[in-house]
């Protein structure tokens, strides 16, 4: 990813110029902040929590908030390198020791070329993957029955498999392939558009099992 797209992203992730978060608060921007960058949401809903922070905080990935306990506040810093900590751990690119090592060695700038590398590689791992050959139309939503007498006709076109189970059937003459769009172009498109925003109960507390999170 390019780190223009980032620089884009910052001021909408951090409107003010020197936050001054509550961990909850941490979680809330961290997760709008890979949801921004298009990491896929199995990344960041359930497996980004208060007690994801600590645990990041407990092995010196997360660097140390200003002020004790309740009065512990976390900047921007902070919320990069969580955002760093969840995508490496789930692209397996960094061991915990290693995340401690490079994430907390980082300046800021480092931070942000660091999750652009991320993100990328996220974005790749999941892009859409066209299978060309001749398709059929798929089966109406729910499994209903086609109606009496209609007819489907084979037509020349590709099948695009997206994130979280969704399929895309796209003829090869469709009007969104006009202008020279790729079909992975037109994948992504749809893909971004079936990824949900940020939960509303976003960083209150323990996930819906209630269960700490153990891993990067």
């Amino acid at each position: 990813m390019d780190e223009s797209r980032l620089d884009e992203i910052l001021p909408r992730v951090f409107p003010e110029a020197e936050p001054a978060l509550h961990i909850e608060e941490v979680v809330e921007r961290t997760r709008l902040l890979l949801g921004h960058l298009g990491v896929s949401p199995g990344v960041w809903e359930d497996r980004l929590t208060v007690r994801t922070v600590r645990y990041y905080r407990s092995k010196g990935i997360v660097s140390a908030p200003s002020g004790d306990g309740p009065n512990a506040r976390y900047g921007r810093r902070h919320v990069l390198e969580a955002a760093a900590a969840r995508l490496a751990g789930h692209l397996h690119h960094l061991s915990l020791a290693d995340a401690a090592e490079r994430i907390t060695a980082l300046d800021e700038a480092g931070l942000v070329a660091l999750l652009a590398d991320l993100a990328g590689k996220e974005a790749r791992d999941h892009a859409p993957r066209p299978l060309p050959g001749r398709v059929v139309a798929a089966p109406p939503v729910g499994g209903a029955e086609p109606e009496s007498g209609m007819r489907v006709e084979a037509a020349e076109g590709v099948l695009l498999r997206l994130p979280h189970g969704a399929v895309l059937v796209l003829p090869s003459d469709h009007p969104a392939l006009a202008g020279g769009r790729s079909v992975e172009e037109v994948g992504r498109a749809v893909a971004a558009a079936l990824t949900p925003g940020p939960s509303p109960n976003a960083g209150r507390g323990e996930n819906g099992n209630g269960r700490a999170q153990a891993d990067l």
